[in-house]
């Protein structure tokens, strides 16, 4: 263990970002019961009127099917989606990409530790 902390600088020279898109953390799908029995309901209680026989007619094919997985998508990201909080790990290393999963432990192992010492030097 070292008190000192690593300095990291990235510069891209390539064309400029927005600041939204930098900061922003992936989501990621959380499998469970319960969201299984709100994307179930989701569904059910979704209006499917645009895809009955006498609409899908009128309709090419694939306007069909993009109205059907735009329905679906939507359904599916409302019920599976979970954005991690900002204070773990995940939401970490995509907000500041050195800080590996492991130096992210490390740190937290350190001021662990320095709260112990603090404690019993006392």
């Amino acid at each position: 263990m070292t008190d000192h902390l690593p300095i990291f600088m990235n510069i891209n020279i390539g064309p400029l970002q927005d600041l939204h898109q930098i900061n922003k953390v992936a989501n990621r799908y959380l499998y469970n019961d319960e969201n299984f029995k709100k994307f179930q309901n989701y569904i059910r209680n979704e209006s499917w009127s645009a895809l009955t026989s006498n609409h899908i007619n009128l309709i090419t094919p694939d306007e069909a099917y993009n109205t059907f997985i735009n329905k679906f998508r939507t359904n599916f990201d409302k019920s599976f989606i979970s954005t991690p909080k900002i204070g773990t790990p995940r939401a970490l290393k995509k907000c500041q990409p050195w800080l590996s999963f492991s130096i992210i432990k490390a740190c937290r192992k350190k001021s662990r530790l320095l709260k112990i010492y603090k404690k019993l030097k006392r």
